[in-house]
């Protein structure tokens, strides 16, 4: 390790560089302490991790101020930049979107489509498969009905009724009312929904705000202000003229959600 790399790292949340000797970003990491983290890679005994060390010419850095501002901007710049040693997140399209409908009974479906034909999907996914092991995951937790969950299909009764993981709407062993309240909190559990949000963390300075911008609960980027600027702003709607726009995904909505779940 050449001690040159990363002398000047600040300790501080961010997101850091690894660039070779053409000063192409090879991999792009965030850490709540970038010197810390960058050190770490050189001690990593991984194939991969040594290999990568080995092209490493330069290290640089942009300090976010915050865990969850460090999250989001690596994300989308690994998907802007398509990093050699990157492996998570590289994904550029979403190929499958979850939505819900109502039949003539009442009865709230859960359903999958490609993502062009779904209007407005909850969430997004890389592949059918991704969607349908998240959607099997959900149907267990709340107790669904796979075949209303289209998880199980041309079945006049599901299998998971028999096993006694679905409470029955498909046999009228349960009322309409009582299981699409629990699709109701599955949803809810999944999607941010259609909210306004501005969520507010530390600046890269004493005297700024971090935030992230949620509007109709679509993600529209990140940015900072002075805390006399952020007094001043009502709703959060204004913070979209502060904010450095960036561009919504599945991997950024399932960091939002941690994020509003872990602070509710």
């Amino acid at each position: 390790m050449e001690l040159r790399l990363v002398d000047n790292l600040p300790e501080k949340h961010g997101v850091y560089y690894f660039k070779n000797i053409r000063k192409e970003i090879i991999y792009v990491g965030k850490a709540n302490n970038i010197k810390q983290r960058v050190i770490s890679h050189f001690y990593n005994r991984k194939k991969k991790e040594q290999e990568m060390c080995m092209e490493i010419a330069q290290v640089s850095y942009t300090e976010t101020g915050s865990e969850l501002l460090a999250l989001l901007l690596e994300s989308s710049e690994i998907k802007h930049r398509y990093p050699k040693y990157n492996h998570a997140q590289k994904h550029n399209r979403e190929a499958i979107g979850l939505f819900t409908y109502e039949d003539q009974k009442g009865i709230i479906h859960l359903a999958f489509n490609k993502l062009k034909l779904t209007p407005n999907p909850i969430m997004s996914f890389f592949s059918l498969t991704a969607c349908r092991t998240f959607l099997e995951k959900l149907c267990q937790e709340f107790e669904l009905c796979p075949k209303y969950c289209h998880l199980q299909t041309n079945v006049t009764r599901c299998f998971h009724h028999q096993i006694k993981e679905c409470r029955g709407i498909c046999c009228d062993k349960e009322t309409v009312e009582s299981y699409n309240k629990r699709v109701q909190e599955a949803i809810i559990s999944v999607s941010i929904g259609s909210k306004n949000l501005v969520l507010k963390e530390s600046g890269r300075t004493a005297n700024e705000i971090g935030f992230a911008l949620i509007l109709n609960g679509s993600y529209k980027g990140f940015g900072y202000l002075d805390t006399g600027q952020d007094a001043l702003l009502e709703n959060p709607e204004d913070y979209q003229f502060f904010v450095q726009p960036q561009k919504d995904n599945s991997d950024i909505q399932k960091i939002l959600r941690a994020y509003i779940h872990k602070n509710k």
